[in-house]
């Protein structure tokens, strides 16, 4: 009797060691795909890291060229500014030819009735003939402008 216990215990020992090594298996399995899950989390997180840093060092970048940008604005407005300003002073200075002009306006139709005639400005020279061809007569309104500015201007410079 005691030899069949000990066969049956025998028997059962080796039932439970062979269910214990397919269990330690199935185990180590498990470990080892953890374990790779484990490396391919980690390769990820690098990953992330790394593309952390890369969008950090663009908005780093960004964030200079924005303030680039900025002083280029800033210089911009400014040089607009300086310019208004030079626009102004010139425009004032245009309004007083324009005044100048109007004062001077009876010697230059004096003088452009006088070109009419054939004449140098009442010198009595004789020009291109008794009249001048249609479109040399025809002035557009900038031209004597222009004229009659250009005499202000040397009168001005006569001390006159």
């Amino acid at each position: 009797m005691r030899h069949k216990i000990l066969q049956n215990e025998l028997a059962s020992s080796e039932e439970s060691l062979a269910s214990q090594v397919k269990r330690r298996l199935a185990v180590r399995r498990t470990t080892s795909v953890l374990s790779s899950e484990r490396r391919e989390a980690l390769a990820k997180i690098r990953e992330l890291e790394e593309e952390l840093e890369l969008i950090g060092r663009h908005e780093r970048e960004q964030g200079e060229k924005e303030e680039a940008i900025a002083k280029e604005e800033a210089e911009t407005v400014a040089r607009i500014g300086l310019v208004r300003g030079t626009l102004k002073g010139l425009e004032g200075d245009l309004e007083k030819k324009r005044m100048l002009v109007v004062g001077v306006g009876g010697v230059v139709e004096e003088d452009a009735g006088a070109e009419e005639d054939g004449r140098d400005g009442g010198r009595g020279e004789e020009k291109e003939g008794p009249r001048r061809e249609e479109a040399k007569r025809e002035e557009s309104e900038e031209d004597v402008f222009r004229r009659i500015a250009a005499r202000v201007e040397s009168t001005e410079a006569k001390g006159y």
